[in-house]
């Protein structure tokens, strides 16, 4: 079976949302992050500390659409910025925005200050997805809404 990023399994909800339309070229297959300011979805920035709540763009808008198609639940394949080992969690990619990465946990020093456990406290929050499967086609499973397949 040959796939591409953003292609999703059958079973996946799609939705349409709001989006952020000063973003620019949103892509099929980017993971987005909801703007709290606005109440709209937007290309999820090339940062390791991004917390979602995410979802992942189903249909490449045009940059001058007000809604894009999201995937909130299902499986979907997603561009990987390295290589990400099976049974681990993903974050968001901090060199190429709407990708993602390989979990990487919070390290708290051995005398913790308050910004360090405030930083820990927010991991869970970072993670996009569980990988399940092999190196080769590595299926994401979404917490609470979404599930995603790794390509």
């Amino acid at each position: 079976m040959v796939v591409a990023t953003g292609d999703w399994m059958p079973g996946a909800i799609l939705r349409s949302e709001n989006k952020l339309n000063t973003d620019g070229t949103i892509l099929k297959g980017q993971v987005l992050t909801l703007n709290t300011g606005t109440g709209n979805w937007q290309l999820a920035a090339a940062a390791g500390n991004v917390k979602g709540p995410f979802c992942i763009c189903a249909l490449t808008p045009a940059t001058t659409d007000s809604t894009v198609s999201v995937i909130r639940d299902g499986w979907v394949y997603l561009k990987a910025g390295g290589t990400i080992n099976p049974n681990t969690y993903v974050q968001c990619d901090s060199s190429v925005a709407g990708q993602v990465i390989q979990f990487v946990a919070t390290v708290v020093p051995t005398t913790p200050g308050s910004t360090d456990v405030t930083n820990a406290a927010g991991d869970p929050e970072r993670k996009i997805g569980y990988t399940k499967g092999t190196k080769m086609r590595t299926a994401l499973t979404i917490p609470h809404q979404r599930r995603a397949m790794a390509t």
